[in-house]
């Protein structure tokens, strides 16, 4: 009994030191935000206009109705985010609206959720790793979850899309199939899922995995079986009925191959039934389970090829060449770790390796009592960083779930340097241990830049996006205006001005008109700009992206501005912008 309160008592202090960690990190990471913040200078597009779809959702449009209207006019621009998200966004500025105003409310919505979400990781984080290791260990990991790559990334104050939320998903899914209860387990773990995939599909392969170990588990224990039921029940019901909740009937059949649908539905809901058909705790033999197990999964596919038989294709399969080529062979997220620069590989791939090689050491080393959940844990980081290698973005979840097995190998590796004699090699040997729990800071200095012909000086899109520098758009009449595509969401989110695209694959067409205005001759570009009713052309030169269609198109829109020239249909605007240059677009062209 006495042991018992002991270990109680150890537990609430370690929950309050979690609780201390996250509210000095939270401090300190909103008061370094502060300007970010006020300036709106977004980590990402992607949150800016998360912000824009929460204000137009507030603002009246329909829950089913994700559609972005401020692009693409008059059709509007097509997006595939689930609402889900949104809740949250939607909860704090409606909450500090009446006492800070609109701005001001968005402000801290835009500071309050991400570090809300990085305050369950590490509290997730803390329950995984004290399932794995003592409490010391423990506290390790969750101190080093805001140095981590992905929590910087992902986690930040400012972002607010839908990346922290999938970590957070996925680490409540490995700390359910740590749980000793099958039933709660399965179910548990399968809610996770559903909410991810509702989120994004990019969760699918980590859901497969789950399913797959959990067969696995099957196979090899006919009593295990439950835990599997409950895991593809609560994966069925929970997508389904997400799905209903959060698309209208009307959209229920389509097969859009970017996010979840009924093919992906009928497939878990065929995986489930089929599973509830089969599976017995009473069949002894292993093959028998084997063919069962088979079964299932023949049966999951078939269901799924059956409502649609291009369920597999990718979201980018069917895109114009033009966009493919010039926008999404240029996003390195979304890219494999083989068509990245060195530095970015391993920038990506540092902590989840490390990590994954701390996780099989304990695997080894580890007393036997921890072992099964060691080997899980694992298990489902090997898979996260698999997934990683095909798709680097999903790395960055896999440096917050590795953060146990970096902190086992850490541990495991101050305890060998304090045996060290020598004081000089003791203390090389104690720093180069702490280390280990950052990998991800100290792998870029050991390769080469991949383009040492990059110009030397590239302007920061931050100039131009800055709220005080896009608000003096607001002086012109609202309308459609021409603008890159990594500026158009800062432009949408801080002015009342329309665009024709930003970087979302949904609208191709638009995207293609962008990319062509800029790369190719300014005469061709005039084209686009009246077809599309533009009246006013908005850019920012020497940024990245302006020196990507520049290195294009050396002929084109682009180029030419960038080199001080401008066409002579284009009549400049004196807006008294600082980086940010805006023209006219002749009514005579």
């Amino acid at each position: 009994m006495i042991s018992g309160l002991r270990a109680r008592f150890e537990s609430k202090r370690e929950l309050l030191a979690v609780f201390a960690i996250w509210l000095a990190v939270s401090f300190w990471m909103a008061w370094n935000a502060r300007i970010g913040v006020a300036q709106r200078l977004f980590p990402d597009p992607d949150d800016a206009m998360r912000l824009v779809q929460v204000r137009d959702w507030l603002g009246g449009q329909s829950w089913f109705d994700v559609t972005q209207y401020k692009l693409n006019a008059p059709a509007g621009g097509p997006m595939h985010w689930s609402r889900l998200v949104d809740v949250p966004i939607a909860a704090v500025v409606l909450l500090a609206r009446p006492f800070l105003g609109p701005f001001g409310a968005e402000s801290a919505a835009l500071i309050v959720v991400p570090l809300l979400t990085l305050g369950i990781a590490m509290l997730l984080i803390y329950r995984i790793a004290s399932k794995l290791m003592d409490g010391p260990a423990a506290l390790l990991a969750v101190l080093a979850t805001p140095a981590s790559l992905g929590a910087m990334k992902q986690m930040r104050v400012m972002r607010i899309d839908h990346h922290g939320w999938q970590i957070v998903l996925g680490l409540l899914s490995i700390l359910a199939l740590m749980d000793k209860r099958p039933r709660r387990a399965g179910l548990i773990a399968g809610a996770a899922m559903a909410l991810w995939l509702n989120i994004s599909i990019e969760g699918l392969p980590f859901a497969a995995a789950i399913g797959a170990w959990l067969a696995l588990e099957c196979f090899l224990d006919a009593s295990a079986g439950e835990r599997l039921k409950s895991y593809l029940g609560a994966l069925a019901v929970g997508s389904v009925a997400l799905f209903a909740l959060t698309h209208a009937p009307s959209s229920w059949f389509y097969h859009p191959h970017d996010a979840e649908n009924d093919a992906h539905l009928a497939g878990f809901c065929a995986a489930w039934l089929s599973c509830l058909a089969v599976v017995r705790p009473n069949i002894a033999s292993r093959s028998s389970r084997a063919m069962l197990l088979a079964l299932v999964g023949a049966i999951t596919i078939g269901a799924a090829f059956l409502v649609d038989l291009h369920f597999l294709s990718g979201p980018f399969s069917s895109l114009d060449p033009v966009v493919r080529n010039y926008w999404y062979n240029g996003v390195d997220e979304g890219r494999p770790v083989w068509q990245l620069a060195p530095i970015d590989a391993a920038a990506g791939l540092a902590q989840p390796l490390v990590g994954l090689g701390g996780a099989l050491l304990a695997v080894w080393k580890a007393p036997a009592a921890q072992r099964r959940e060691w080997i899980i844990f694992a298990y489902l980081l090997g898979a996260m960083t698999l997934s990683g290698v095909f798709v680097i973005r999903e790395a960055t979840y896999a440096s917050v779930v590795s953060l146990p097995g970096t902190a086992f190998l850490c541990e495991f590796a101050l305890q060998r340097a304090r045996k060290l004699s020598l004081l000089p090699v003791r203390v090389v040997a104690t720093t180069a241990s702490v280390f280990i729990m950052a990998p991800a800071y100290a792998a870029p200095a050991l390769v080469i830049p991949s383009d040492p012909h990059l110009p030397k000086e590239i302007a920061s899109a931050d100039d131009c996006v800055r709220h005080s520098e896009l608000q003096k758009l607001d002086s012109l009449p609202v309308t459609n205006v021409g603008a890159p595509l990594d500026i158009t969401a800062s432009v949408l989110a801080n002015t009342h001005q329309r665009a024709i695209a930003g970087g979302y694959h949904r609208m191709p067409d638009a995207i293609r008109d962008v990319i062509l205005l800029f790369m190719m001759p300014p005469e061709e570009g005039r084209q686009i700009l009246a077809r599309r009713h533009i009246q006013y052309l908005v850019f920012c030169p020497h940024t990245p992206e302006s020196i990507w269609w520049s290195r294009h198109g050396p002929n084109g829109l682009a180029a030419m501005l960038n080199s001080g020239r401008t066409p002579d249909w284009l009549e400049p605007v004196d807006l008294h912008l600082r980086a940010l240059r805006v023209w006219r677009v002749r009514q005579s062209a």
